[in-house]
C-alpha cells in the first residue's frame, strides 16, 4: 500500500531532550484526549511519540497500529512506527514499514527511513544490500551521512582499517555539525579499541564526550540515591503501598551499562521456559509519570500514589510483555508463539526504579551483575550512551559517581528486597559459566536446560554494542582489559584503587 497524505502528515514527534516533567503533561494531555475519543488517530499518536520519547517504544507501537487502523496510511504514522520496530529489535519489520514510506513522503522523513533501512541490513548481516542503499543518501544530498555509513559498511565486511580512514577526516573537520563529529568519534573510538590503538581510542572517545556537552549535577544525583535509600528504608516498607498483581514473569537484569546485562539476557533467554525484551524502559516512563501525577519527586512519591495506580502501571507492562513477546517470536521465525514463564528486561538505569518496581510487581525477581569498576567504566566511556539519560557518562568522574550510586542502590535493594535478588559478578559468569548458569536458573525457578550453555548460537538481534561479544562463546578476554589504557584513567584508578593493584 502507498502512502498517500493524511491530516497526520506534519509529525508532532515530542523532542527526546524535552524535560520529562513536559513528556509527561503531553503524555496524560494525549491520554485524557483518549479517554474522551478512543478512536482519535491524532490523540493516538501523540500518545505514541510521547512514550516513544519517555523510552516506552514497546507501549508505543500498538498505538501507533490502531492509529493506521483508523486513518490513511501516513508518511509521520509509519516513520514513527519504522522508529518503534528499529528500537525492538523487529529489524525485518522495519525494512518492510520503511519501504512503504521512500517515495511517497517529504523528503525530510523519506531519508530518515532509508537511513533505518541500512542500520537495519547491517545488524541483519546484510551489508551488500545495505551499500546498494547509499546510492539514494547520497543523491539525497546526505553525503556526510552516506560517508559514516559507508565506514560502517567497510567495518561490517571486516576492513576496519578503510572504515577508521573514512572517519578521521569527519572527526577533524570542526566545521561540520557537533553531533555528526560526536557520533564519528565514538565510532572511531570503537575502531581504534578493536584495532589495538588503543591511545586513539581513548583521544576519540573523549573528544566524543567533550562534543556531548552534558551538564551533570553531582550534587542532586547524591541527593536522589540518599532519598531514594531514605524511601526503602526497611522501617518504612510496611507502609508503602504495594500493587496486587501476583504475576511471576517479570525479570529484571539490574546492571551499569556494558557490565554483561547483554551476555546474561542472552543465556536466560536461550532457556526454552523463559523470553527475553532486551531494553524496555516502561519503568523509566512510570516513575516519570508518578512524579508528575502526585507532583513529588521519584522517592517521595511512592509513598503519595496509592495500590490502584501501582496496579494500572502493572497492567500496562503485562499488557507490553504480552504485546511484544509474540512479536519478537515472529521476528526470530517461531513456528508458533511461546508461553514464556519468565521474561527478561535488562533496560539501563533500572538501580534507579528497582524499588517502584518491586512495589508495582511484587511477583518479580532482580538479578544484580556487577562489572569489576575499571574494566565496567572504560567500556562505557568507549561507547556511545545518550548524554541526555546518562549525563554523567561523559567524564571519568561522573563515571566514579555513577558506579558509586549504582553499588550503594543496589546493595540497599539486596538488604531489603531479601530474596526476590540474586547477586552476580560477571567476572565469575566468564570464570566458571555452567555453575553460576546453573545457579541463576536455579534462582528463576526453571529446570535447568543445556541451551543455556551455548547461548551464542541464538541467532537474536542484539540492538546493543554487545551484539558483537555475545555472539561468540563465553570468555575472559573483557577480563582486566583496563589495563591497556592505564596511563588514561588516573581519576577511575584513585577511586578503585584495589583493583588497580590487583
Amino acid at each position: 500500500m502507498g502512502v498517500r497524505p493524511s491530516v497526520l502528515d506534519s509529525p508532532s514527534m515530542p523532542d527526546s531532550d524535552a524535560p520529562d516533567a513536559d513528556l509527561a503533561v503531553r503524555h496524560d494531555d494525549a491520554l485524557a484526549r483518549l479517554a474522551a475519543a478512543p478512536e482519535d488517530p491524532r490523540a493516538l499518536l501523540d500518545l505514541a511519540e510521547t512514550c516513544l520519547a519517555m523510552g516506552g517504544a514497546a507501549s508505543a507501537l500498538p498505538l501507533i497500529e490502531r492509529a493506521e487502523s483508523v486513518v490513511t496510511t501516513s508518511a509521520s504514522v509509519l516513520s514513527v512506527k519504522a522508529r518503534c520496530q528499529f528500537n525492538l529489535g523487529l529489524l525485518e519489520d522495519c525494512l518492510a514499514t520503511t519501504a512503504r514510506v521512500v517515495g511517497h513522503a517529504p523528503p525530510d522523513i523519506a531519508a530518515s527511513c532509508r537511513q533505518l533501512a541500512i542500520q537495519c541490513l547491517l545488524r541483519l548481516g546484510r551489508p551488500d544490500d545495505a551499500a546498494a542503499g547509499l546510492g539514494e543518501i547520497v543523491r539525497s544530498g546526505e553525503g556526510l551521512v552516506a560517508l559514516r555509513l559507508t565506514a560502517e559498511i567497510d567495518e561490517a565486511r571486516g576492513d576496519r582499517e578503510k572504515a577508521r580512514a573514512r572517519l578521521r577526516p569527519i572527526v577533524a573537520n570542526t566545521t561540520l555539525p557537533v553531533g555528526t563529529r560526536m557520533s564519528a568519534a565514538y565510532d572511531l573510538a570503537r575502531l581504534c579499541d578493536t584495532l589495538g590503538d588503543h591511545d586513539e581510542a581513548f583521544e576519540s572517545a573523549t573528544l566524543a564526550a567533550e562534543l556531548g556537552d552534558a551538564t551533570f549535577d553531582a550534587d542532586a544525583f547524591e541527593a536522589e540515591t540518599e532519598a531514594l535509600i531514605a524511601a526503602f528504608a526497611p522501617d518504612r516498607l510496611d507502609a508503602l503501598p504495594i500493587g496486587r498483581s501476583n504475576d511471576q514473569r517479570p525479570v529484571f537484569v539490574v546492571g551499569m551499562p556494558r557490565s554483561g546485562t547483554t551476555l546474561l539476557e542472552q543465556i536466560i533467554c536461550a532457556h526454552p521456559e523463559a523470553a527475553g525484551i532486551q531494553e524496555q524502559r516502561e519503568f523509566d516512563m512510570f516513575a516519570d509519570l508518578l512524579a508528575h501525577r502526585t507532583g513529588r519527586p521519584l522517592a517521595e512519591a511512592i509513598a503519595a500514589t496509592d495500590a490502584d495506580a501501582l496496579d494500572a502501571f502493572a497492567a500496562a507492562y503485562l499488557g507490553m510483555l504480552d504485546d511484544l513477546v509474540p512479536r519478537l517470536d515472529r521476528a526470530a521465525g517461531a513456528d508458533q508463539p511461546s508461553s514464556p514463564r519468565r521474561v527478561v528486561n535488562k533496560a539501563l538505569l533500572l538501580d534507579r526504579v528497582t524499588g517502584l518496581i518491586a512495589r508495582t510487581l511484587p511477583g518479580a525477581r532482580f538479578i544484580v551483575i556487577r562489572r569489576a569498576p575499571l574494566d565496567n567504566l572504560l567500556s562505557i566511556f568507549l561507547n556511545p550512551i545518550s548524554p541526555t539519560i546518562m549525563p554523567w557518562s561523559c567524564s571519568l568522574e561522573g563515571l566514579v559517581a555513577a558506579r558509586r550510586r549504582f553499588d550503594r542502590l543496589t546493595t540497599h535493594w539486596s538488604a531489603v528486597l531479601g530474596d526476590r535478588v540474586l547477586d552476580l559478578r560477571y567476572e565469575d559468569l566468564v570464570a566458571d559459566p555452567e555453575g553460576h548458569i546453573r545457579r541463576v536458573i536455579d534462582f528463576l525457578g526453571l529446570p535447568f536446560d543445556d541451551a543455556c550453555l551455548s547461548s551464542h548460537r541464538s541467532g537474536r538481534a542484539v540492538m546493543t554494542p554487545s551484539r558483537d561479544q555475545v555472539n561468540k562463546p563465553i570468555n575472559r578476554s573483557a577480563v582486566e582489559r583496563w589495563r591497556r589504557y592505564e596511563r588514561h584513567l588516573g581519576p577511575l584508578l584513585a577511586a578503585f584503587p584495589l583493583e588497580s593493584s590487583a
